[in-house]
């Protein structure tokens, strides 16, 4: 907040109108808030018999949440394969995962003169 910048914000001051749009999305969230949060946190707390908070903004992160976890419990631990390569002037390349040996190792023979190593993870 320096004086500068007050002044400049003062001298080039637009029209309230120009805000409308913001006021009435302000507007349209609080709403929300009150009509989901309030209203829908009383519904679940009286239909489970203990107190459950639920909101516009809680009940989708907390859905994403829940959506990881799912992935993260449902993880199957996969083998695959990297292969680097050596270009030259410090400048390496690396292969995305393959799942096959024979395929790696088929990359790795075609790329010899630049093999570096062959990962197996």
């Amino acid at each position: 907040m320096e004086e500068s910048a007050i002044k400049k914000g003062f001298a080039s001051l637009k029209d309230g109108h120009e805000y409308d749009n913001l006021y009435q999305s302000a507007l349209c969230r609080a709403k929300a808030d009150w009509l989901i949060g309030i209203n829908a946190s009383r519904v679940f707390s009286l239909q489970s018999g203990k107190t459950l908070s639920v909101g516009r903004v809680q009940s989708p992160t907390l859905a994403m949440l829940t959506e990881r976890q799912k992935r993260i419990s449902g993880f199957v631990k996969e083998k695959y394969h990297i292969v680097r390569l050596d270009l030259g002037n410090g400048i390496t390349a690396q292969s995305e995962r393959i799942p096959g040996a024979d395929e790696a190792e088929q990359m790795q023979t075609a790329c010899s003169p630049h093999f570096i190593d062959l990962r197996h993870t």
